[in-house]
């Protein structure tokens, strides 16, 4: 399995991969965003749009893991 700021860097085009801290955020945001009633995929675009740099900078030829993998993932950092 790759490492989570690798696959953060994937899904969501920014232009390095993402820190333990940014992963992090990321993470708490998005839960944010989902008890606020947004689906998992907004919650996981509106939260990668506020935290991670180069957000949509960069687009990369394979997918990245689904957001749930990257939620479990996160959540283990």
């Amino acid at each position: 399995m790759a490492d989570i700021g690798l696959n953060l860097k994937i899904k969501y085009g920014l232009s390095r991969d993402a820190t333990a801290v940014e992963t992090r955020n990321w993470y708490q945001l998005v839960e944010s965003y989902r008890r606020s009633g947004y689906s998992l995929e907004e919650s996981g675009e509106l939260a990668a749009r506020s935290i991670l740099p180069g957000y949509r900078t960069r687009v990369y030829a394979s997918e990245a893991d689904t957001i749930e993998m990257l939620l479990d993932q996160a959540k283990n950092k």
